[in-house]
């Protein structure tokens, strides 16, 4: 008789685990469809420039980990969908899979391929790991932690062969949000806020137009600022073209634009043309090299040189 029962009791027990087994295993199909197509909808939202339809999708505490290592929080990664500049050819997922670790818990990993024209009109080509974190919240899959690594070191011309290192819209609106804030501190007499953008280290090299105006150091940067400005009763400098490249940690920045101001009583202008190199640090853009230039206008359009000196 107690054989029986152990037997019985055997049989219901494979049964259960068969059938939870069978449960989990539908579970996962399940999950596995819902998320490959949120993450479908969510490239096409990319793709389009328009995240309108995938709001949702982004838990309220949402964080993104962008190829060069920048954080970016939910809004934001929103607005840099709906704001793309560079027009996309193309977008294609890849490689997908889904890992369940809970019934509310599950991993998604793939790769996807993107050809976008860039500002200079080329088209360019990334190949991408992604890691995505989703969450069941109240019935609804929502990301809470996306991640993704470029597998080429940088971006690639597809047609010319050639390493492109023009910077993303997030590295380039960072590096110039820096060297306005620099500008305006400058010219508002603020040089603690000033030299706050500036590495302290003590190599940082500031190059001026002036013969003697080659500054090393983080006093000698602060001392030639404060010449410029004993010499001026006010001084704005207007940002007219910028160009950003970056790659890793280093980004550099080329502008021209118009130096304004007054000395003497007297209001002045000049076109000017100025170059920053900066460093990344603790997770902060800051100014390595500063070099200021006023544009000969003695040298013509198409002429490599002054016609006098």
């Amino acid at each position: 008789m107690k054989i029986h029962t152990f037997l019985l009791s055997l049989v219901i027990m494979l049964s259960l685990q068969t059938c939870n087994q069978s449960e989990n295993s539908q579970d996962l199909d399940d999950v596995t469809k819902l998320l490959t197509q949120l993450s479908t909808d969510w490239s096409e939202a990319i793709r389009n420039g328009d995240a309108s339809e995938v709001v949702d999708l982004f838990a309220a505490d949402f964080m993104y980990q962008s190829e060069n290592g920048e954080i970016i929080y939910r809004d934001e990664f929103i607005k840099n969908i709906n704001e793309n500049i560079n027009p996309i050819e193309s977008y294609e997922l890849k490689d997908i899979k889904v890992h369940l670790y809970e019934k509310d818990l599950a991993n998604v990993t793939g790769a996807f391929n993107t050809k976008w024209i860039d500002q200079d009109g080329e088209e360019q080509i990334s190949k991408t790991r992604f890691t995505d974190v989703w969450k069941k919240n109240s019935g609804k899959w929502q990301c809470i932690i996306g991640y993704s690594n470029p597998l080429f070191g940088t971006y690639h011309n597809r047609e010319k062969g050639k390493q492109n290192m023009k910077a993303d819209k997030q590295t380039e609106a960072a590096v110039v949000a820096v060297f306005h804030k620099f500008y305006e501190a400058y010219t508002a007499d603020d040089l603690n806020t000033a030299m706050g953008t500036l590495v302290q280290d003590p190599d940082v090299v500031f190059l001026g137009a002036g013969q003697d105006e080659r500054r090393v150091g983080p006093s000698e940067a602060r001392a030639q600022m404060q010449r410029d400005l004993s010499q001026v009763e006010g001084i704005s400098f207007k940002d007219e073209w910028h160009h950003v490249s970056a790659s890793g940690d280093v980004a550099w920045m080329v502008t021209d634009g118009t130096l304004s101001w007054t000395a003497g009583g007297t209001q002045e202008s000049a076109p000017s043309r100025i170059s920053v190199v900066f460093v990344k640090r603790n997770d902060r853009w800051l100014m390595a090299q500063f070099h200021f230039s006023f544009i000969d206008l003695r040298q013509a359009d198409g002429q490599s040189f002054p016609s006098q000196l």
